[in-house]
């Protein structure tokens, strides 16, 4: 995955893909549509150190992990994250617009922030620390899967 063609569909097509995000009901998992889009913006919220999370994965692990997801594999359909409720938050936006807006905004903060701190890293709670590229391509196949889950497929070239 090129850093290019990642940062070109988070800042030209990501809007495209999202006006097809619907208020369905998932293929999978618990999240409704705008609980979906509000989760997706927490990762853009870590990398660029407006949240931040503890390391759950074992240190020594982290090398591993971080081969997996720098690898062509998507992420799995059920993973549950540790520091995620087994029960979703309910939506804080007043509707799925408004969370399609929340994560523009911060897909938009997250790229700002990285061109004017190109060498800034920030630990992702299973991958451990997570450079601008790392980050790039964790965001990409959380988007991917999640998009999926609503039947929304994105580049398949990213």
């Amino acid at each position: 995955m090129e850093t290019n063609q990642m940062e070109t569909y988070f800042g030209e097509h990501l809007a495209e893909d999202l006006n097809k995000i619907k208020n369905v009901s998932p293929l999978w998992g618990k999240m409704d549509a705008q609980q979906m889009l509000e989760h997706l913006c927490l990762p853009f919220l870590i990398a660029t150190g407006k949240m931040s999370v503890s390391l759950t994965s074992p240190e020594d692990k982290t090398p591993v992990l971080k081969r997996i997801l720098m690898s062509d594999k998507p992420l799995p359909k059920l993973f549950h994250n540790p520091i995620l409720p087994e029960i979703p938050m309910p939506a804080a936006g007043a509707n799925l617009e408004e969370s399609k807006k929340a994560l523009k905004e911060s897909v938009a903060f997250f790229l700002d922030y990285f061109k004017k701190n190109p060498n800034a890293t920030a630990l992702h709670n299973i991958y451990g620390e997570l450079n601008y590229q790392e980050w790039l391509v964790m965001n990409i196949k959380h988007v991917r899967h999640h998009f999926a889950q609503f039947g929304v497929e994105i580049d398949a070239t990213l």
